[in-house]
């Protein structure tokens, strides 16, 4: 038998198992989450996935405008540090909208 995990340990606090189903107020059986099996996780799974996609897509469309707005100040700018200052926040931010793109199609 394995011994018993101590009680710092995250996995003791895990019931062993779980009712596959419940009963409602009229004392029927209510089927639970884990009745649905792997049609629920596919769509939890289908959900989380859209979420992504939909925060990484808005991100990616805020990055965007920065981005377009640093390089117009670019543009205008005329002190040395300035423009270093808005080249480096360029870089940033392109390395962001990467990121962003990168979790899309993770997501996709």
């Amino acid at each position: 038998p394995r011994p018993s995990a101590p009680p710092s340990d995250p996995r003791a606090r895990r019931p062993m198992h779980r009712s596959h189903s419940a009963r409602s107020s009229s004392g029927d059986s209510v089927g639970s989450d884990w009745d649905a099996g792997s049609h629920h996780s596919h769509q939890s799974a289908v959900s989380t996935a859209s979420s992504v996609k939909s925060v990484a897509d808005e991100a990616l469309h805020a990055i965007l405008e920065q981005m377009e707005s640093a390089k117009a100040q670019l543009a205008q700018e005329t002190d040395v540090e300035n423009q270093l200052r808005l080249a480096n926040l360029l870089e940033k931010l392109a390395s962001a909208a990467s990121s962003m793109k990168r979790l899309e199609s993770a997501y996709a």
